[in-house]
C-alpha cells in the first residue's frame, strides 16, 4: 500500500520496548507505529516553545489522524475479547 507519510526504522533497549508496549495497549492504539508516532508528538508539543520546535503540527494533518484513531479504538471496543493464549505478544493482541 502506498503512502504519504516518510517512513524509517528506529531501535530501542528494552525497556524503551515495553514502554511503548505499555502506552499502546493502555491507549488501545491498534499498530506499534501509531503509538510511536503519537509518542513522538507529544514529546514534540512538550518542546514547544523551546526555540526551534513546532508549536503544533499543522491542522490538515492533526484532524485526519485523530479521527483514524478515533475509529480504530471503535472498532476494537466492538470486538470481543480473545481468551486463551494465542501465541501473541500481551494475550495474541496482535
Amino acid at each position: 500500500m502506498a503512502t504519504k507519510r516518510h517512513r524509517y526504522m528506529i531501535s530501542v533497549d528494552d525497556g524503551m520496548f515495553e514502554a511503548i508496549e505499555d502506552f499502546r495497549f493502555s491507549r488501545r492504539y491498534p499498530t506499534r507505529s501509531e503509538a510511536t508516532a503519537e509518542l513522538i508528538r507529544l514529546g514534540l508539543m512538550q518542546l514547544a516553545g523551546a526555540e526551534g520546535y513546532p508549536q503544533s503540527l499543522p491542522a490538515e494533518e492533526e484532524a485526519p489522524a485523530l479521527a483514524k484513531r478515533e475509529a480504530a479504538v471503535d472498532r476494537l471496543a466492538e470486538k470481543p475479547a480473545r481468551s486463551g493464549n494465542t501465541g501473541g505478544v500481551r494475550g495474541g493482541i496482535f
